[in-house]
């Protein structure tokens, strides 16, 4: 809040939003909507062609920004699955795992370590409920990029 005319408080919209749970699940599907008709509409005429995609950021991190800028404390189990619901089911997806440190030393200006280890915590507890497969991040790129190649191949000659 801050002081506005005869030292009367006004609230931001983010204040209001935080303090009802009623605006805040109904702010959060909206977002989580245009998040995923977003996906849709970016990626639906490849799929139609049968190209192959691959994605950086997409469901699951759909999912863990809105827990995260929204309130953790909160689960949003109908926005996220409405992003499930929405989002093109990829046929794989992966979550590379790295430690808040080494997101931080790579990206340092992005976020600070706290939040990082509260998003790696986030991004942990809703990877098995979207069905993404959590690999070890800090080992050598080439077995990391060999063994998601491999199982991508697989995949698609299935």
């Amino acid at each position: 809040p801050t002081a506005h005319g005869a030292g009367r408080p006004t609230l931001e919209p983010a204040d209001v939003r935080e303090r009802s749970e009623l605006i805040s699940q109904v702010w959060v599907s909206v977002v989580a909507i245009a998040h995923a008709l977003a996906q849709r509409s970016s990626t639906r005429a490849h799929l139609r062609r049968g190209a192959v995609l691959i994605s950086d950021r997409y469901t699951l991190d759909a999912a863990v920004q809105l827990r995260y800028r929204y309130g953790s404390h909160r689960r949003f189990r109908f926005q996220i699955w409405l992003l499930r619901r929405l989002s093109p089911t990829p046929l794989l997806a992966y979550l590379v795992e790295v430690a808040p440190e080494t997101a931080h030393r790579r990206k340092p200006e992005q976020y600070d370590l706290e939040a990082l280890a509260r998003q790696a915590g986030l991004y942990r507890e809703l990877a098995a409920a979207l069905g993404v497969r959590v690999v070890e991040g800090e080992r050598a790129r080439e077995d990391l990029c060999a063994e998601i190649a491999a199982e991508a191949w697989r995949a698609l000659h299935a």
